[in-house]
């Protein structure tokens, strides 16, 4: 008689945060960026051949550019804080997070990554004790 032990383990992938080149990109795609960066390129031409005073025209392009840095570099870093305390907040949570167990008419708690297939999770609400199947 042959007996095989078949034992499940739950891997959870977590996917990396981006890098914040990523965030940056992300921030090119804004449409209003796009048409705010073809009116610098348009001032900055306009400004430095067709001006009165080329040698000072061009500035009100450039101005518009350096805004738009400040805006990119703003949105891009909140973005990536912003994900990155969520990741902290996210393993935090799950580190914290257990669960009453029922195996062999025993209850007794494990953390959420031990969870697996099958196991009897007693769940309280109010005073009502159920047993749910976790599926």
């Amino acid at each position: 008689m042959k007996i095989e032990l078949k034992i499940w383990v739950l891997i959870i992938f977590i996917e990396p945060v981006p890098p914040f080149c990523a965030y940056v990109w992300e921030s090119f795609e804004d449409l209003m960026v796009r048409i705010l960066i073809a009116a610098a390129i348009v001032q900055i031409v306009l400004g430095a051949t067709l001006s009165d005073d080329p040698s000072k025209d061009w500035v009100d392009g450039l101005s518009i550019v350096v805004t738009l840095l400040v805006v990119i570099l703003v949105r891009s870093i909140t973005n990536w804080k912003k994900e990155h305390k969520f990741n902290e907040l996210n393993d935090i949570t799950n580190k914290v997070t257990t669960y009453k167990v029922v195996q062999k008419r025993n209850p007794f708690d494990i953390p959420s990554d031990d969870l697996i297939v099958g196991d009897l999770i007693q769940v309280m609400i109010g005073i009502f004790h159920l047993l749910i199947y976790f599926l």
